[in-house]
């Protein structure tokens, strides 16, 4: 199973610096049905499309949100730019005993649609996977991960 939700990871994030911007227009009807049933009233910033699937940038309660759709509107994951303060604790913990050198810069909280969550922290060139407890999972070198929508902060 963890080798499963490894794999998951690496396929839902190892390309996303190449995800390509797309008009609204070009967006499947499915698509953007969809995304307006998940999420009510919330207006895209930025569509793009990365494998085959569409990202719809937006901002929710202050936080950047990155929701990707399958091109039928299938919800895949939502990516949401958190606080390092939350962080679970064995993740924080982690970081810093692993890792003391470096300084969590970004975090994020990853809601996939098999149910499982993943906390990323990003130490700038670092990225850090763990669990939902905060259990770590893997570490890999930055791909632009989360930083889709950096540009706009």
């Amino acid at each position: 199973m963890k080798k499963a939700i490894v794999i998951l990871i690496a396929l839902s994030f190892g390309n996303i610096g190449f995800a390509q911007k797309v008009k609204e227009g070009e967006v499947p009807a499915d698509v953007k049905a969809s995304f307006s049933t998940i999420f009510r009233n919330t207006p895209v910033e930025k569509w793009k499309k990365e494998d085959g699937n569409y990202l719809a940038e937006f901002m929710k309660a202050g936080s950047e949100v990155v929701v990707t759709l399958d091109p039928n509107g299938i919800w895949l994951q939502t990516k949401t730019h958190i606080a390092i303060k939350a962080l679970p604790q064995p993740a924080a913990d982690y970081a810093s005993k692993n890792y003391a050198s470096k300084e969590i810069t970004d975090a994020y909280r990853i809601d996939h649609s098999t149910g499982e969550i993943t906390y990323i922290a990003d130490l700038k060139d670092l990225l850090l996977y763990f669990n939902s407890d905060g259990v770590f999972i893997k570490s890999g070198k930055e791909k632009q991960i989360g930083k889709a929508t950096s540009s706009s902060r």
